[in-house]
């Protein structure tokens, strides 16, 4: 077993900067399109604006917004430093958050006041994304069944991740035909994860799935 072993600086510089547009499906109805972007952070140095924006159709847009979430990060000796997230559902204020990091005291501030400890691995919501990237790209060789854990922090919960590699997929997406790397969540029966990682694209997904027990699957499917 393969615990988490963070990549050094020269591996986080493969991190670049893009922007991918995805196909979002529910239960296999689409329901809208996603923008990905990750660029660098103004002033700060080995650190990004990693960032999302939903944009559903009109009907799914009346009725639950367009939500947006955005993480800024640094990279720090290999490893992946949340600093300030922000997620946001117009029109729905209670549920829109933001978390303030604050490594030197190791706890992290929501917008709310409430201060909690977080372990060091701790990372967001959407900054996790990249740790399972830094992950990847460290361990080029990695071999199926090979297994990582790592954590993230919302608004209220602290959550513990167990991915694991499970070998080579083919994947035809909108944007072309991908030799994919295929990770999955194995840590919680019921609650299904799948990400299909492109190394033509830097190891970001070109498709991804997940699944909270009998609940509709959200896919999303890189579109260009």
């Amino acid at each position: 077993m393969l615990c988490v072993v963070w990549p050094d600086l020269s591996v986080a510089a493969t991190l670049g900067t893009f922007r991918y547009h995805y196909d979002v499906s529910w239960g296999g109805i689409s329901i809208g399109t996603l923008r990905l972007s990750l660029g660098s952070w103004p002033g700060h140095t080995d650190c990004y604006r990693y960032a999302t924006k939903t944009y559903p159709n009109s009907i799914v847009k009346l009725l639950y917004g367009s939500p947006s979430e955005v993480s800024f990060f640094c990279v720090n000796h290999g490893r992946i430093r949340s600093k300030r997230f922000v997620s946001t559902l117009p029109g729905r204020p209670s549920q829109s958050y933001m978390l303030v990091f604050d490594w030197k005291r190791g706890v992290v501030t929501n917008n709310k006041g409430m201060m909690r400890k977080i372990p060091a691995d701790a990372v967001d919501g959407l900054a996790i994304q990249q740790a399972v990237r830094l992950w990847m790209l460290r361990h080029s060789g990695v071999r199926s069944g090979e297994v990582a854990h790592f954590t993230m922090v919302d608004d209220k919960h602290l959550t513990k991740y167990k991915l694991q590699f499970d070998g080579k997929r083919i994947v035809k997406t909108p944007a072309g035909r991908f030799g994919t790397l295929f990770v999955r969540r194995i840590d919680t029966p019921g609650k299904v994860a799948r990400f299909w990682l492109a190394p033509a694209r830097k190891d970001m997904p070109v498709k991804s799935m997940v699944r909270d027990g009998d609940r509709p699957s959200i896919t999303l499917v890189l579109a260009r």
